[in-house]
Protein backbone atom coordinates (compact mmCIF):
# COMPACT_ATOMS: atom_id res chain seq x y z
CA UNK A 1 0.00 0.00 0.00
CA UNK A 2 2.74 2.47 0.99
CA UNK A 3 4.46 1.94 -2.36
CA UNK A 4 1.41 3.48 -3.99
CA UNK A 5 1.65 6.62 -1.85
CA UNK A 6 3.93 9.65 -1.91
CA UNK A 7 4.22 12.97 -0.08
CA UNK A 8 2.08 15.42 -2.02
CA UNK A 9 2.45 18.98 -0.78
CA UNK A 10 -1.06 19.79 -2.01
CA UNK A 11 -2.47 17.33 0.53
CA UNK A 12 -0.82 19.05 3.53
CA UNK A 13 -3.61 21.63 4.14
CA UNK A 14 -6.18 18.81 4.30
CA UNK A 15 -3.99 16.78 6.68
CA UNK A 16 -3.37 19.72 9.00
CA UNK A 17 -6.99 20.84 9.18
CA UNK A 18 -8.21 17.25 9.61
CA UNK A 19 -6.02 16.96 12.71
CA UNK A 20 -7.41 20.26 14.04
CA UNK A 21 -10.99 18.98 13.51
CA UNK A 22 -10.20 15.69 15.22
CA UNK A 23 -8.60 17.34 18.28
CA UNK A 24 -11.43 19.87 18.46
CA UNK A 25 -13.94 16.99 18.39
CA UNK A 26 -12.14 15.27 21.27
CA UNK A 27 -12.07 18.53 23.23
CA UNK A 28 -15.83 19.02 22.82
CA UNK A 29 -16.59 15.37 23.63
CA UNK A 30 -14.48 15.11 26.79
CA UNK A 31 -15.86 18.34 28.24
CA UNK A 32 -19.15 16.50 28.77
CA UNK A 33 -19.26 13.00 27.39
CA UNK A 34 -22.81 12.43 28.61
CA UNK A 35 -24.26 15.51 26.90
CA UNK A 36 -25.97 14.59 23.64
CA UNK A 37 -25.14 17.94 22.08
CA UNK A 38 -21.43 17.41 22.70
CA UNK A 39 -21.60 13.88 21.30
CA UNK A 40 -23.26 15.02 18.08
CA UNK A 41 -20.90 17.94 17.46
CA UNK A 42 -17.91 15.69 18.18
CA UNK A 43 -19.22 13.22 15.57
CA UNK A 44 -19.55 16.14 13.15
CA UNK A 45 -15.86 16.95 13.70
CA UNK A 46 -14.89 13.29 13.19
CA UNK A 47 -16.90 13.19 9.93
CA UNK A 48 -14.91 16.26 8.80
CA UNK A 49 -11.75 14.36 9.72
CA UNK A 50 -12.80 11.39 7.51
CA UNK A 51 -13.62 13.74 4.61
CA UNK A 52 -10.32 15.65 4.77
CA UNK A 53 -8.07 12.65 5.39
CA UNK A 54 -9.78 10.74 2.57
CA UNK A 55 -9.04 13.50 0.06
CA UNK A 56 -5.53 14.09 1.38
CA UNK A 57 -4.76 10.40 0.80
CA UNK A 58 -6.32 10.47 -2.69
CA UNK A 59 -4.07 13.42 -3.64
CA UNK A 60 -1.04 11.45 -2.41
CA UNK A 61 -1.91 8.23 -4.27
CA UNK A 62 0.18 7.08 -7.23
CA UNK A 63 -2.47 4.56 -8.23
CA UNK A 64 -5.91 5.61 -9.53
CA UNK A 65 -7.70 2.60 -8.00
CA UNK A 66 -6.25 3.41 -4.55
CA UNK A 67 -7.28 7.04 -4.95
CA UNK A 68 -10.84 5.99 -5.87
CA UNK A 69 -11.21 4.05 -2.59
CA UNK A 70 -10.10 7.07 -0.56
CA UNK A 71 -12.41 9.39 -2.51
CA UNK A 72 -15.40 7.15 -1.79
CA UNK A 73 -14.54 7.00 1.93
CA UNK A 74 -14.23 10.81 1.95
CA UNK A 75 -17.68 11.08 0.33
CA UNK A 76 -19.21 9.04 3.17
CA UNK A 77 -17.67 11.53 5.61
CA UNK A 78 -19.21 14.41 3.61
CA UNK A 79 -22.65 12.75 3.74
CA UNK A 80 -22.57 12.44 7.52
CA UNK A 81 -21.33 16.02 7.92
CA UNK A 82 -24.76 17.09 6.62
CA UNK A 83 -26.65 14.56 8.76
CA UNK A 84 -24.78 15.44 11.98
CA UNK A 85 -25.29 19.16 11.25
CA UNK A 86 -29.03 18.59 10.99
CA UNK A 87 -29.07 16.44 14.15
CA UNK A 88 -27.11 19.10 16.06
CA UNK A 89 -29.58 21.84 15.17
CA UNK A 90 -32.57 19.67 16.13
CA UNK A 91 -31.00 18.82 19.49
CA UNK A 92 -29.73 22.36 20.11
CA UNK A 93 -33.16 23.91 19.51
CA UNK A 94 -35.13 20.91 20.90
CA UNK A 95 -37.20 20.50 17.71
CA UNK A 96 -38.99 17.22 18.48
CA UNK A 97 -41.27 17.44 15.44
CA UNK A 98 -38.22 17.48 13.17
CA UNK A 99 -36.88 14.14 14.46
CA UNK A 100 -38.99 11.94 12.17
CA UNK A 101 -37.44 13.62 9.13
CA UNK A 102 -34.01 13.24 10.75
CA UNK A 103 -34.48 9.47 11.14
CA UNK A 104 -35.36 9.29 7.45
CA UNK A 105 -32.18 11.24 6.66
CA UNK A 106 -30.10 8.74 8.68
CA UNK A 107 -31.68 5.82 6.80
CA UNK A 108 -30.81 7.40 3.44
CA UNK A 109 -27.26 8.21 4.60
CA UNK A 110 -26.69 4.62 5.81
CA UNK A 111 -28.09 3.27 2.52
CA UNK A 112 -25.62 5.43 0.59
CA UNK A 113 -22.59 3.81 2.25
CA UNK A 114 -22.66 0.53 0.23
CA UNK A 115 -23.78 2.41 -2.89
CA UNK A 116 -20.73 4.69 -2.68
CA UNK A 117 -18.28 1.91 -1.80
CA UNK A 118 -19.37 -0.96 -4.06
CA UNK A 119 -21.10 0.60 -7.07
CA UNK A 120 -20.35 3.24 -9.66
CA UNK A 121 -23.75 4.93 -9.52
CA UNK A 122 -22.50 8.03 -7.71
CA UNK A 123 -18.73 8.06 -8.21
CA UNK A 124 -17.09 6.37 -11.15
CA UNK A 125 -13.32 6.50 -11.29
CA UNK A 126 -11.15 9.58 -10.66
CA UNK A 127 -9.90 12.63 -12.53
CA UNK A 128 -6.18 13.35 -12.64
CA UNK A 129 -5.56 17.01 -11.76
CA UNK A 130 -2.42 19.06 -11.01
CA UNK A 131 -2.98 18.55 -7.25
CA UNK A 132 -3.63 14.79 -7.50
CA UNK A 133 -6.49 12.34 -8.05
CA UNK A 134 -10.05 13.51 -7.41
CA UNK A 135 -13.43 11.77 -7.64
CA UNK A 136 -15.45 11.75 -10.88
CA UNK A 137 -19.21 12.30 -10.65
CA UNK A 138 -21.37 9.51 -12.12
CA UNK A 139 -24.97 9.53 -13.40
CA UNK A 140 -26.72 9.57 -10.01
CA UNK A 141 -24.40 12.10 -8.36
CA UNK A 142 -26.65 15.13 -9.09
CA UNK A 143 -29.46 13.39 -7.16
CA UNK A 144 -27.07 12.97 -4.24
CA UNK A 145 -26.32 16.71 -4.39
CA UNK A 146 -30.05 17.48 -4.26
CA UNK A 147 -30.33 15.34 -1.07
CA UNK A 148 -27.26 17.06 0.41
CA UNK A 149 -28.36 20.63 -0.33
CA UNK A 150 -31.91 19.96 0.89
CA UNK A 151 -30.44 19.11 4.32
CA UNK A 152 -28.15 22.17 4.35
CA UNK A 153 -31.00 24.43 3.21
CA UNK A 154 -33.32 22.94 5.85
CA UNK A 155 -30.76 23.67 8.60
CA UNK A 156 -30.24 27.29 7.60
CA UNK A 157 -33.98 27.85 7.13
CA UNK A 158 -34.90 26.49 10.61
CA UNK A 159 -32.30 28.51 12.49
CA UNK A 160 -32.90 31.72 10.55
CA UNK A 161 -36.68 31.60 11.10
CA UNK A 162 -36.30 31.05 14.86
CA UNK A 163 -33.89 33.98 15.16
CA UNK A 164 -36.09 36.33 13.11
CA UNK A 165 -39.31 35.34 14.95
CA UNK A 166 -37.54 35.92 18.31
CA UNK A 167 -38.88 32.65 19.71
CA UNK A 168 -35.70 32.06 21.72
CA UNK A 169 -34.47 33.60 24.98
CA UNK A 170 -31.74 36.26 24.44
CA UNK A 171 -28.76 34.01 25.31
CA UNK A 172 -30.12 31.13 23.20
CA UNK A 173 -30.81 33.54 20.32
CA UNK A 174 -27.24 34.83 20.45
CA UNK A 175 -25.92 31.27 20.49
CA UNK A 176 -28.20 30.39 17.56
CA UNK A 177 -26.80 33.34 15.58
CA UNK A 178 -23.28 31.98 15.93
CA UNK A 179 -24.46 28.47 15.09
CA UNK A 180 -26.12 29.86 11.94
CA UNK A 181 -23.00 31.80 10.94
CA UNK A 182 -20.75 28.83 11.68
CA UNK A 183 -22.76 26.31 9.68
CA UNK A 184 -23.30 28.76 6.82
CA UNK A 185 -19.53 29.25 6.53
CA UNK A 186 -18.98 25.48 6.78
CA UNK A 187 -21.53 24.96 3.99
CA UNK A 188 -19.31 27.02 1.66
CA UNK A 189 -16.96 24.03 1.68
CA UNK A 190 -19.40 22.51 -0.86
CA UNK A 191 -17.27 24.32 -3.45
CA UNK A 192 -15.24 21.08 -3.35
CA UNK A 193 -18.04 19.38 -5.34
CA UNK A 194 -17.05 21.36 -8.47
CA UNK A 195 -13.88 19.39 -9.44
CA UNK A 196 -15.97 16.17 -9.53
CA UNK A 197 -17.54 17.48 -12.74
CA UNK A 198 -14.23 17.81 -14.59
CA UNK A 199 -13.46 21.45 -13.68
CA UNK A 200 -9.80 21.67 -12.62
CA UNK A 201 -9.70 23.95 -9.58
CA UNK A 202 -7.96 23.24 -6.30
CA UNK A 203 -10.58 22.17 -3.69
CA UNK A 204 -9.98 24.74 -0.97
CA UNK A 205 -13.18 24.05 1.02
CA UNK A 206 -11.09 22.93 4.00
CA UNK A 207 -10.26 26.61 4.67
CA UNK A 208 -13.91 27.16 5.62
CA UNK A 209 -13.50 24.49 8.33
CA UNK A 210 -10.79 26.68 9.89
CA UNK A 211 -13.18 29.64 9.93
CA UNK A 212 -15.89 27.42 11.46
CA UNK A 213 -13.55 26.50 14.34
CA UNK A 214 -12.84 30.21 14.91
CA UNK A 215 -16.57 31.03 15.01
CA UNK A 216 -17.47 28.22 17.43
CA UNK A 217 -14.46 29.08 19.62
CA UNK A 218 -15.67 32.66 19.82
CA UNK A 219 -19.18 31.45 20.71
CA UNK A 220 -17.72 29.26 23.47
CA UNK A 221 -15.79 32.23 24.87
CA UNK A 222 -18.45 34.89 24.69
CA UNK A 223 -21.76 33.08 24.92
CA UNK A 224 -21.05 29.74 26.68
CA UNK A 225 -22.06 27.67 23.66
CA UNK A 226 -22.76 24.07 24.79
CA UNK A 227 -22.23 25.09 28.45
CA UNK A 228 -18.46 24.72 28.22
CA UNK A 229 -16.74 26.41 31.19
CA UNK A 230 -14.90 29.22 29.43
CA UNK A 231 -12.68 30.12 32.41
CA UNK A 232 -11.08 26.68 32.60
CA UNK A 233 -10.88 26.15 28.85
CA UNK A 234 -9.34 29.46 27.76
CA UNK A 235 -5.83 28.05 27.61
CA UNK A 236 -6.86 25.06 25.47
CA UNK A 237 -8.97 26.98 22.94
CA UNK A 238 -6.32 29.70 22.79
CA UNK A 239 -3.78 27.01 21.82
CA UNK A 240 -6.14 25.74 19.10
CA UNK A 241 -6.50 29.27 17.70
CA UNK A 242 -2.74 29.81 17.56
CA UNK A 243 -2.33 26.38 15.92
CA UNK A 244 -4.85 27.39 13.27
CA UNK A 245 -3.00 30.65 12.61
CA UNK A 246 0.23 28.67 12.21
CA UNK A 247 -1.53 26.25 9.82
CA UNK A 248 -2.83 29.16 7.71
CA UNK A 249 0.68 30.62 7.72
CA UNK A 250 2.14 27.35 6.45
CA UNK A 251 -0.52 26.97 3.75
CA UNK A 252 0.02 30.54 2.53
CA UNK A 253 3.79 30.07 2.28
CA UNK A 254 3.34 26.76 0.44
CA UNK A 255 0.82 28.11 -2.09
CA UNK A 256 2.83 31.30 -2.67
CA UNK A 257 5.98 29.27 -3.36
CA UNK A 258 4.03 27.07 -5.82
CA UNK A 259 2.73 30.20 -7.56
CA UNK A 260 6.26 31.58 -8.04
CA UNK A 261 7.50 28.17 -9.14
CA UNK A 262 4.85 28.10 -11.88
CA UNK A 263 5.62 31.71 -12.84
CA UNK A 264 9.41 31.38 -13.11
CA UNK A 265 9.62 27.68 -13.98
CA UNK A 266 12.43 26.71 -11.58
CA UNK A 267 12.68 23.09 -10.32
CA UNK A 268 15.68 23.22 -7.99
CA UNK A 269 14.97 22.20 -4.38
CA UNK A 270 17.48 24.78 -3.09
CA UNK A 271 15.75 27.58 -5.03
CA UNK A 272 12.34 26.38 -3.68
CA UNK A 273 13.65 26.51 -0.12
CA UNK A 274 15.10 29.98 -0.70
CA UNK A 275 11.81 31.31 -2.10
CA UNK A 276 9.79 29.69 0.72
CA UNK A 277 12.14 31.21 3.33
CA UNK A 278 11.89 34.67 1.71
CA UNK A 279 8.08 34.51 1.57
CA UNK A 280 7.99 33.36 5.18
CA UNK A 281 10.06 36.38 6.28
CA UNK A 282 7.58 38.74 4.63
CA UNK A 283 4.61 36.89 6.14
CA UNK A 284 5.90 36.79 9.76
CA UNK A 285 4.72 40.39 10.57
CA UNK A 286 1.32 39.52 9.10
CA UNK A 287 1.19 36.31 11.16
CA UNK A 288 2.09 38.22 14.33
CA UNK A 289 -0.57 40.81 13.57
CA UNK A 290 -3.20 38.08 13.04
CA UNK A 291 -2.14 36.43 16.31
CA UNK A 292 -2.43 39.74 18.16
CA UNK A 293 -5.83 40.32 16.56
CA UNK A 294 -6.95 36.85 17.71
CA UNK A 295 -5.84 37.71 21.24
CA UNK A 296 -7.90 40.91 21.21
CA UNK A 297 -11.01 39.45 19.54
CA UNK A 298 -11.25 36.05 21.21
CA UNK A 299 -9.62 36.76 24.56
CA UNK A 300 -10.18 40.51 24.77
CA UNK A 301 -6.57 41.20 25.77
CA UNK A 302 -2.96 40.09 25.28
CA UNK A 303 -1.39 37.02 26.99
CA UNK A 304 0.30 39.11 29.75
CA UNK A 305 -3.03 40.67 30.73
CA UNK A 306 -4.64 37.21 30.63
CA UNK A 307 -1.96 35.82 32.98
CA UNK A 308 -2.51 38.74 35.37
CA UNK A 309 -6.28 38.21 35.29
CA UNK A 310 -5.84 34.47 35.92
CA UNK A 311 -3.73 35.22 39.00
CA UNK A 312 -6.31 37.71 40.29
CA UNK A 313 -9.07 35.19 39.62
CA UNK A 314 -7.13 32.51 41.55
CA UNK A 315 -6.70 34.87 44.50
CA UNK A 316 -10.39 35.79 44.39
CA UNK A 317 -11.45 32.14 44.40
CA UNK A 318 -9.10 31.39 47.29
CA UNK A 319 -10.64 34.31 49.18
CA UNK A 320 -14.13 32.96 48.42
CA UNK A 321 -13.11 29.53 49.68
CA UNK A 322 -11.73 31.10 52.86
CA UNK A 323 -14.95 33.08 53.40
CA UNK A 324 -16.90 29.86 52.99
CA UNK A 325 -14.84 28.35 55.80
CA UNK A 326 -15.34 31.54 57.85
CA UNK A 327 -19.12 31.20 57.42
CA UNK A 328 -19.04 27.70 58.90
CA UNK A 329 -16.66 28.90 61.59
CA UNK A 330 -19.01 31.77 62.48
CA UNK A 331 -22.03 29.45 62.50
CA UNK A 332 -20.32 27.19 65.02
CA UNK A 333 -19.17 30.14 67.10
CA UNK A 334 -22.72 31.54 67.26
CA UNK A 335 -23.70 28.30 68.98
CA UNK A 336 -20.75 28.64 71.37
CA UNK A 337 -21.63 32.27 72.21
CA UNK A 338 -25.19 31.32 73.20
CA UNK A 339 -24.00 29.59 76.40
CA UNK A 340 -22.21 32.59 77.97
CA UNK A 341 -25.03 34.89 76.83
CA UNK A 342 -27.56 32.66 78.61
CA UNK A 343 -25.54 32.90 81.84
CA UNK A 344 -25.25 36.70 81.54
CA UNK A 345 -28.97 37.04 80.80
CA UNK A 346 -29.91 34.90 83.83
CA UNK A 347 -27.80 36.95 86.24
CA UNK A 348 -29.06 40.22 84.69
CA UNK A 349 -32.68 39.16 85.35
CA UNK A 350 -31.94 38.53 89.06
CA UNK A 351 -29.84 41.70 89.48
CA UNK A 352 -32.75 44.10 90.40
CA UNK A 353 -33.89 41.75 93.18
CA UNK A 354 -30.43 40.98 94.63
CA UNK A 355 -28.52 44.16 93.99
CA UNK A 356 -27.95 44.56 97.73
CA UNK A 357 -26.74 40.96 98.21
CA UNK A 358 -22.90 41.09 98.45
CA UNK A 359 -22.52 37.34 97.82
CA UNK A 360 -24.66 37.54 94.68
CA UNK A 361 -22.82 40.61 93.39
CA UNK A 362 -19.44 38.94 93.95
CA UNK A 363 -20.59 35.80 92.12
CA UNK A 364 -22.24 37.94 89.39
CA UNK A 365 -19.05 39.95 88.89
CA UNK A 366 -16.86 36.86 88.49
CA UNK A 367 -19.19 34.91 86.19
CA UNK A 368 -20.20 37.80 83.92
CA UNK A 369 -16.60 38.96 83.62
CA UNK A 370 -15.51 35.44 82.70
CA UNK A 371 -18.31 34.94 80.17
CA UNK A 372 -17.65 38.33 78.53
CA UNK A 373 -13.98 37.37 78.29
CA UNK A 374 -15.01 34.09 76.69
CA UNK A 375 -17.14 35.89 74.08
CA UNK A 376 -14.33 38.37 73.44
CA UNK A 377 -11.92 35.48 72.90
CA UNK A 378 -14.30 33.79 70.45
CA UNK A 379 -14.80 37.01 68.45
CA UNK A 380 -11.04 37.57 68.26
CA UNK A 381 -10.60 33.99 67.03
CA UNK A 382 -13.12 34.67 64.27
CA UNK A 383 -11.39 37.92 63.26
CA UNK A 384 -7.97 36.25 63.23
CA UNK A 385 -9.35 33.32 61.26
CA UNK A 386 -10.94 35.56 58.61
CA UNK A 387 -7.93 37.85 58.24
CA UNK A 388 -5.35 36.61 55.66
CA UNK A 389 -1.90 36.79 57.22
CA UNK A 390 1.55 35.21 56.94
CA UNK A 391 2.29 32.07 58.94
CA UNK A 392 2.10 32.85 62.68
CA UNK A 393 3.83 29.96 64.49
CA UNK A 394 2.91 29.35 68.11
CA UNK A 395 3.02 26.36 70.42
CA UNK A 396 -0.27 24.47 70.25
CA UNK A 397 -1.70 21.16 71.41
CA UNK A 398 -3.03 19.31 68.38
CA UNK A 399 -5.73 17.50 70.36
CA UNK A 400 -7.14 20.76 71.72
CA UNK A 401 -7.05 22.31 68.25
CA UNK A 402 -9.00 19.38 66.78
CA UNK A 403 -11.52 19.55 69.62
CA UNK A 404 -12.05 23.28 69.09
CA UNK A 405 -12.62 22.77 65.36
CA UNK A 406 -14.94 19.78 65.81
CA UNK A 407 -17.03 21.67 68.40
CA UNK A 408 -17.87 24.25 65.74
CA UNK A 409 -19.52 21.52 63.67
CA UNK A 410 -21.47 19.77 66.42
CA UNK A 411 -24.79 20.91 64.96
CA UNK A 412 -23.80 19.60 61.51
CA UNK A 413 -22.96 16.18 62.97
CA UNK A 414 -26.36 16.01 64.70
CA UNK A 415 -28.23 17.22 61.61
CA UNK A 416 -26.65 14.55 59.37
CA UNK A 417 -26.71 11.75 61.98
CA UNK A 418 -22.92 11.42 61.91
CA UNK A 419 -21.23 9.57 64.77
CA UNK A 420 -17.99 11.23 65.87
CA UNK A 421 -15.20 8.98 67.14
CA UNK A 422 -12.07 10.47 68.76
CA UNK A 423 -8.97 8.33 69.23
CA UNK A 424 -6.32 10.63 70.67
CA UNK A 425 -3.13 8.69 71.46
CA UNK A 426 -0.79 11.67 71.11
CA UNK A 427 -1.01 12.95 74.69
CA UNK A 428 0.60 16.31 75.58
CA UNK A 429 1.92 16.60 72.04
CA UNK A 430 3.07 20.14 71.40
CA UNK A 431 4.01 21.50 68.00
CA UNK A 432 4.73 24.89 66.48
CA UNK A 433 2.01 25.84 64.03
CA UNK A 434 -0.37 28.55 62.92
CA UNK A 435 -3.56 27.56 64.76
CA UNK A 436 -5.88 29.55 62.48
CA UNK A 437 -4.50 28.06 59.28
CA UNK A 438 -4.57 24.52 60.66
CA UNK A 439 -8.17 25.12 61.80
CA UNK A 440 -9.05 26.09 58.23
CA UNK A 441 -7.37 22.96 56.87
CA UNK A 442 -9.14 20.66 59.35
CA UNK A 443 -12.44 22.48 58.86
CA UNK A 444 -12.25 21.88 55.08
CA UNK A 445 -11.50 18.18 55.63
CA UNK A 446 -14.36 17.78 58.14
CA UNK A 447 -16.81 19.59 55.84
CA UNK A 448 -15.80 17.31 52.94
CA UNK A 449 -16.51 14.29 55.15
CA UNK A 450 -19.92 15.68 56.15
CA UNK A 451 -20.81 16.27 52.46
CA UNK A 452 -19.73 12.69 51.68
CA UNK A 453 -22.18 11.32 54.31
CA UNK A 454 -25.54 13.06 53.66
CA UNK A 455 -27.45 10.07 55.08
CA UNK A 456 -25.28 9.53 58.11
CA UNK A 457 -22.12 7.62 58.89
CA UNK A 458 -19.07 7.70 61.08
CA UNK A 459 -16.19 10.20 61.27
CA UNK A 460 -13.05 9.03 63.06
CA UNK A 461 -10.40 11.52 64.11
CA UNK A 462 -7.24 10.04 65.60
CA UNK A 463 -3.79 11.29 66.62
CA UNK A 464 -0.59 9.44 67.42
CA UNK A 465 3.13 10.01 67.77
CA UNK A 466 5.44 8.87 65.00
CA UNK A 467 9.10 9.37 64.19
CA UNK A 468 11.18 10.56 61.25
CA UNK A 469 14.72 9.28 60.87
CA UNK A 470 17.13 12.18 60.33
CA UNK A 471 20.40 11.78 58.35
CA UNK A 472 23.14 10.03 60.35
CA UNK A 473 25.35 12.23 62.50
CA UNK A 474 29.03 12.82 61.88
CA UNK A 475 31.20 10.09 63.49
CA UNK A 476 33.52 12.73 65.00
CA UNK A 477 30.84 13.88 67.43
CA UNK A 478 31.60 12.72 70.96
CA UNK A 479 28.33 11.12 71.98
CA UNK A 480 27.27 7.65 72.93
CA UNK A 481 25.59 5.48 70.31
CA UNK A 482 22.26 5.69 72.15
CA UNK A 483 22.48 9.49 72.36
CA UNK A 484 23.32 9.67 68.65
CA UNK A 485 20.39 7.49 67.72
CA UNK A 486 18.00 9.39 70.01
CA UNK A 487 19.05 12.79 68.66
CA UNK A 488 18.75 11.57 65.05
CA UNK A 489 15.06 10.84 65.52
CA UNK A 490 12.53 13.66 65.10
CA UNK A 491 9.11 13.13 66.58
CA UNK A 492 6.07 13.77 64.45
CA UNK A 493 2.37 14.05 65.13
CA UNK A 494 0.18 11.88 62.94
CA UNK A 495 -3.42 12.97 62.38
CA UNK A 496 -5.90 10.68 60.65
CA UNK A 497 -9.36 11.79 59.47
CA UNK A 498 -11.50 8.92 58.15
CA UNK A 499 -15.14 8.77 57.09
CA UNK A 500 -17.55 6.11 55.85
CA UNK A 501 -18.92 8.24 53.02
CA UNK A 502 -19.17 7.85 49.26
CA UNK A 503 -15.40 7.77 48.76
CA UNK A 504 -13.30 9.13 45.91
CA UNK A 505 -13.13 7.34 42.52
CA UNK A 506 -9.69 5.99 41.54
CA UNK A 507 -9.47 8.30 38.51
CA UNK A 508 -9.89 11.39 40.74
CA UNK A 509 -7.43 10.43 43.48
CA UNK A 510 -4.25 11.69 41.70
CA UNK A 511 -5.86 15.10 41.08
CA UNK A 512 -7.78 16.01 44.26
CA UNK A 513 -5.07 18.38 45.56
CA UNK A 514 -4.77 20.19 42.21
CA UNK A 515 -6.17 23.75 42.08
CA UNK A 516 -9.60 24.04 40.38
CA UNK A 517 -10.06 20.26 40.16
CA UNK A 518 -13.53 19.50 41.46
CA UNK A 519 -16.06 16.69 41.06
CA UNK A 520 -18.82 18.79 42.64
CA UNK A 521 -21.22 20.75 40.43
CA UNK A 522 -20.89 23.91 42.57
CA UNK A 523 -17.32 23.33 43.76
CA UNK A 524 -14.41 25.70 43.10
CA UNK A 525 -11.81 22.93 43.30
CA UNK A 526 -9.75 24.94 45.81
CA UNK A 527 -10.72 23.43 49.18
CA UNK A 528 -8.30 20.50 49.19
CA UNK A 529 -5.68 22.53 47.32
CA UNK A 530 -5.71 25.05 50.20
CA UNK A 531 -5.47 22.17 52.71
CA UNK A 532 -2.45 20.81 50.84
CA UNK A 533 -0.72 24.21 50.77
CA UNK A 534 -1.33 24.82 54.49
CA UNK A 535 0.16 21.43 55.41
CA UNK A 536 3.15 22.06 53.13
CA UNK A 537 3.64 25.52 54.73
CA UNK A 538 4.09 23.65 58.03
CA UNK A 539 6.69 21.30 56.45
CA UNK A 540 4.19 18.48 56.75
CA UNK A 541 2.79 15.79 54.48
CA UNK A 542 -0.75 14.78 53.59
CA UNK A 543 -1.87 11.59 51.86
CA UNK A 544 -5.25 10.16 50.99
CA UNK A 545 -6.58 6.63 50.61
CA UNK A 546 -10.06 5.93 49.33
CA UNK A 547 -12.30 3.56 47.46
CA UNK A 548 -15.58 4.33 45.76
CA UNK A 549 -18.51 3.88 48.22
CA UNK A 550 -16.11 2.80 51.01
CA UNK A 551 -15.12 6.14 52.50
CA UNK A 552 -11.93 8.17 52.48
CA UNK A 553 -9.02 8.57 54.89
CA UNK A 554 -6.65 11.54 55.05
CA UNK A 555 -3.34 11.07 56.85
CA UNK A 556 -1.40 14.18 57.94
CA UNK A 557 2.11 14.23 59.40
CA UNK A 558 3.45 17.31 61.22
CA UNK A 559 6.72 17.80 63.09
CA UNK A 560 6.34 17.75 66.88
CA UNK A 561 8.38 19.79 69.35
CA UNK A 562 11.38 18.10 70.92
CA UNK A 563 10.89 17.29 74.58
Amino acid sequence: MFKNMYINLYSIPQFLISIVCFIYGLFILFKNRKAKLNQILAMWCFACFVWLVGYALSYSSRNASFAEVFVKIASIGVTFIAIFSWHFIIEFLDLKREKKLLYLGYIVALALIPLFLFTGYFLSGVNKYFFGYYGKAAAFYPYYLVFYFLIIGRILFIVYNLIVDKQLIPLKRMQAKYVLIGFFIASLATIDFIPKFGIEIYPFGCIFMVVWVFVTSYAIFKHQLMDINIVIQKSFVYSVLISLITAIYFIFVFLAEKFFQGMFGYTSLIVSIFYAFTIALFFIPVKNRIQHLADRIFLGKDPIQIAQENELMRQELERAERLKAVAHFASGMAHEIKNPLTAIKTFAEYLPEKKNDPEFLNKFSKIVSGEVGRIDSLVHQLLDFAKPAPLNLQEIDINNLLDDTLSLLSNEFLKHSIKLVKEYQAQNSQLKADSNKLKQAFLNLFLNSIEAMPNGGSLTVSTSIGSIESPSLEPSRAKSRDEDRESSIEKSVLISISDTGCGIPDKDLPHIFEPFYSTKEQGTGLGLSIVYNIIKEHDGNIKVESQKDKGASFAIKLKANKN
